[in-house]
């Protein structure tokens, strides 16, 4: 029985799983957790995270805001092609197509780069708008 609106959710995320995915019977499985990430690729999840952690930590007054403390917490953008290279050196896969290469879940590098450079300028905006704010506020 389905208690409350997160478990009906998750037990019909298991159930998708289990019915759409290649060994979904096997493979699917849920836990608990305090906080989701939902990514359509979950490069783009970390990516997305590795942001976050710096907001907060440049909130926190740990960091002042600034394009070098999104290399620290994201990488640059070269560090990333250089983990996806290292990777498919390594033998790894794109995990739709089943194809070596630099495309991540059937997304072209292209593509995924540029998901990169959209959440570091999101960040970006993010600090600009809220340094604007704090100067309109001080005077």
């Amino acid at each position: 029985m389905v208690e409350t609106k997160s478990e009906w959710a998750k037990k019909e995320a298991l159930l998708a799983i289990e019915s759409h995915v290649k060994h979904g019977e096997k493979i699917a499985c849920v836990l608990p957790c305090h906080n989701l990430v939902v990514a359509t690729v979950s490069n783009w999840g970390g990516y997305a995270l590795s942001a976050a952690l710096a907001i907060v930590a440049v909130s926190e007054g740990k960091f002042e805001p600034s394009e070098r403390i999104l290399d620290l917490f994201m990488g640059t953008e070269q560090e990333a092609i250089c983990v996806l290279e290292a990777c498919i050196s390594a033998g790894a896969w794109d995990g739709k197509t089943g194809k070596p290469g630099k495309s991540v879940d059937s997304f072209s590098f292209e593509e995924n780069m540029k998901v990169f450079r959209q959440i570091r300028q999101i960040v970006i905006k993010f600090w600009s708008l809220q340094n604007n704010s704090l100067n309109r506020n001080d005077f």
